[in-house]
Formats: structure tokens, C-alpha cells, sequence
């Protein structure tokens, strides 16, 4: 009976490692591809046709986001940066059909790193979740339920010649489906344009 009960603690133990190294592997390769949507789509912006100094500003921002998740290559993987804090908070609602993260950090007299989550559960309502990140973690500050939002406004953001837009600070929307990256693009200041997400980000403060 005694070693029937430690074969069973064994194998419990087994399972949960098992378990944790695959929860473990998952976070780690969803926050490298993560990463890579976004460069992605900062190298696209580095090539297209804008006048040059916004084309400056593009590179800049690149090489400012590798520094920011403090990494030297797409396919690092920094366990220490808030990026990958913040992604070990939400990973377990990540395996919806929409998920939808925004990055809208806002600089004034001092930083203010922000991320601001919706939860798509129908076509047309969202839980929205908002973090900042203070004292060296992440905090929730706010959380709204089944706020009418259509998705469409969300995942069709649209980018607009610089000096066009709402936003006064970059940011960066990311699409999450099934615990998988989808997308994420990068907005440089003045460039995006969207009624639906400017409403969404004055609910920050």
C-alpha cells in the first residue's frame, strides 16, 4: 500500500513538472514572437515611403524597442523585462478567440507605462483590463465588463499620414487569438486614427 502511494505521488509530481515546463515553454515562445510582430512591423515602417525624417523617427523607435525588452536579437528571450512580466500576468486569458493588447505608454514630466487589455467575448463587447506599471510591478487599475465595443474598430486601426492622427504618444496594438500573436503594429505619434481606441485609452486615467 505504501509503494502504491509512492508510485502515485511520483507520478503526480511528474505530471505537474510536466505541466509547468510546458506552461513554461509556451510563455517563452509567445513573448519571442511577440517581440518579432512587433519589429516586424517597425521594419516595415523603417522601408515605406515616408519623407525621411519620419522615416528617422521609425528607426529610432526600433532601436529604442530593443532596448526596452533589452534584447540584441528578434529571437532573445529576456525573462527579466516588463514586457515579458506583464504577458506571465494575462497569459492565461491569452486562449480566447480575441484578445487585443495596447501598449500606450505617455511621457510628460515623467513616464507612464500603460497596457490596456480587451477581452473580445462576443462580437461586440470586451472586458477591458487596465495595468500600470509602478513600484517595479504591474498594477491593475481599472477593470470595465461587457463594454460595448466593436471589434472591427479594434483589429482594422487604421494608420494615417504623420501629423493625422490622435495619438501623442507611440502605440502599439497587439492581436492575441488562441494563445497565439496574430499581429502587432506599431504606431509612431500622429498616425493612427481610430474614434473606437482613442475612446478606449481615455478611460487610463
Amino acid at each position: 500500500m505504501i509503494k502504491s502511494k509512492s508510485i502515485f505521488f511520483s507520478l503526480t509530481i511528474i505530471l505537474f513538472y510536466n505541466s509547468f515546463k510546458k506552461h513554461t515553454a509556451d510563455i517563452d515562445s509567445l513573448f519571442v514572437n511577440w517581440n518579432t510582430a512587433t519589429i516586424h512591423s517597425l521594419r516595415q515602417q523603417c522601408n515605406s515611403k515616408e519623407q525621411l525624417k519620419i522615416i528617422d523617427y521609425y528607426k529610432n523607435r526600433l532601436a529604442a524597442f530593443y532596448s526596452y525588452i533589452d534584447i540584441k536579437n528578434d529571437s532573445d528571450l529576456n525573462k527579466n523585462s516588463i514586457r515579458f512580466d506583464f504577458l506571465k500576468l494575462i497569459k492565461d486569458r491569452l486562449n480566447t478567440s480575441n484578445t487585443f493588447v495596447i501598449e500606450a505608454n505617455s511621457s510628460g514630466e515623467g513616464v507612464d507605462i500603460c497596457n490596456v487589455v480587451m477581452y473580445f467575448n462576443e462580437t461586440n463587447k470586451a472586458d477591458i483590463e487596465i495595468y500600470h506599471y509602478k513600484s517595479q510591478r504591474w498594477q491593475k487599475t481599472k477593470v470595465m465588463k461587457d463594454y460595448q465595443l466593436p471589434i472591427d474598430t479594434i483589429s482594422f486601426a487604421k494608420r494615417v499620414k504623420w501629423a493625422n492622427g490622435f495619438n501623442y504618444d507611440d502605440v502599439i496594438i497587439s492581436h492575441f487569438k488562441k494563445d497565439k500573436v496574430l499581429g502587432s503594429d506599431f504606431f509612431l505619434f500622429h498616425t493612427l486614427s481610430s474614434s473606437a481606441i482613442k475612446k478606449v485609452l481615455s478611460f487610463r486615467y
